[in-house]
């Protein structure tokens, strides 16, 4: 049976039955994990986890020999035996190097530990078999073809994905990417009953990055604080507690000089440094910025994204999204080498906000400040010797020199172009 990520319950609701076998596999590491521990609890009764339970580490050595060894013993002290296979992707079959070179070598011939291999195969092929195996695999496994007789792989997860699929479960986690985490943090904060305006999850995205485990903490935090609330969370109230990521000052940084507000942007940079951002990372943020403000200035001159409001909303959000399916290929060509350093791959509040700061510079001056942006990199980097004082001091010049350029030619670039 296959499985993607949210057909869980398949797994373990009221009706679902205990497999031989289960295959978590993926790059979503903190989904797969949350999985697992519900598995393991549907797996194996609580007064049975000490004599049922084990764990082995199947990048030490033998750990072959102990799941064969694991899957035919029958527990004098539980019922239910689990036993959960950590970084399954690293269990490989070894070859016997006396055979190398001969062709038509038998299986069990060419691998000296293929018997435990097939050990553990039998004991999944078996009805009602006396251990439940979970294999976690820190990447994802390739479905086999339809005319393909069996596979060569010596990996032993990718080996038995037949076998592993036709008696048990294999559920897989693919990348999220930006639309799709969105979708999982409205999905996640209406199950824990926060209440808030429905553009809330994409802002909770910007502000707070995206690592799955840092928005899960942000959302039960706001469930928690807002509990027995029966208004809606205001922007402002949930920007006031949702913690910082790890580049969450930097992103106020970039926010407060686009905006021409000097104070606030210095002492953004301050707390950035603060908490631990380097200034070549800073830097690196500020540049990514600049390009994808480029680029949307860019498209303003081809006459895209005029009708979107000034204000992010409902609207706002429709007119961008359609705006980026109106914009032509040979446009969308000319913004980045790879579609996803382009603005139109992003979140319409994301590009709301380049819009935004866009809006007030012409594309030469946008072109001067990432001029002056790679000259700072390359003084921060000591590809050129500094001209002037610390890293501090460069990036608090480079950010005043921004500020004052925003400042004035705020309102005018529309104008210039």
């Amino acid at each position: 049976m296959r499985l993607e990520y949210g057909q869980e319950r398949k797994l373990f609701g009221p009706r679902a039955k205990k497999l031989p076998v289960y295959v978590l596999h993926g790059q979503q590491e903190f989904l797969l994990k949350e999985v697992e521990k519900k598995l393991i609890k549907f797996l194996c009764a609580d007064d049975e986890f000490d004599a049922g339970f084990q764990r082995i580490d199947a990048s030490e050595d033998g750990a072959l020999d102990r799941i064969a060894d694991a899957v035919g013993e029958r527990s004098l002290f539980a019922d239910s035996q689990v036993v959960v296979v950590d970084s399954a992707e690293k269990l490989t079959l070894t070859r016997d190097e006396s055979k190398k070179g001969k062709r038509n070598v038998p299986d069990e011939e060419k691998f000296t530990d293929f018997k435990l291999y097939q050990k553990i195969l039998d004991s999944v092929g078996r009805d009602g078999g006396i251990v439940n195996i979970v294999f976690i695999v820190n990447d994802e496994l390739r479905a086999p073809s339809a005319n393909a007789r069996k596979s060569t792989s010596e990996k032993v997860v990718q080996r038995a994905f037949s076998v592993f699929d036709k008696y048990g479960a294999v559920v897989r986690f693919p990348r999220m990417y930006e639309d799709n985490i969105i979708s999982w943090v409205s999905a996640r904060a209406r199950r824990a009953g926060v209440m808030w305006s429905r553009d809330m999850p994409e802002k909770l995205v910007e502000w707070g990055g995206k690592d799955l485990r840092h928005l899960s903490n942000e959302i039960e935090k706001l469930s928690n604080y807002f509990s027995g609330s029966d208004g809606v969370m205001s922007e402002k109230e949930i920007r006031r507690l949702v913690s910082n990521s790890e580049d969450f000052f930097l992103y106020m940084l970039i926010d407060f000089m686009f905006d021409g507000r000097g104070k606030a942007a210095v002492s953004a940079l301050n707390r950035s440094l603060t908490y631990g951002s380097s200034p070549v990372h800073i830097m690196t943020l500020i540049s990514m910025r600049l390009r994808l403000m480029w680029q949307a200035r860019h498209l303003i001159n081809k006459g895209y994204f005029k009708k979107v409001p000034q204000k992010y909303g409902s609207s706002a959000k429709t007119a961008i999204s359609n705006e980026v399916r109106r914009v032509s290929p040979a446009d969308a060509a000319v913004l980045a080498a790879v579609p996803k350093d382009s603005i139109l791959g992003k979140t319409p509040f994301m590009i709301a906000g380049i819009l935004k700061h866009a809006r007030k510079c012409s594309l030469t001056d946008i072109e001067e400040m990432i001029e002056r942006a790679s000259d700072v990199d390359r003084r921060l980097k000591g590809i050129e010797k500094p001209g002037h004082g610390s890293d501090e001091i460069m990036l608090q010049s480079y950010i005043v020199d921004i500020v004052s350029r925003v400042q004035a030619t705020g309102g005018a670039a529309t104008a210039r172009r």
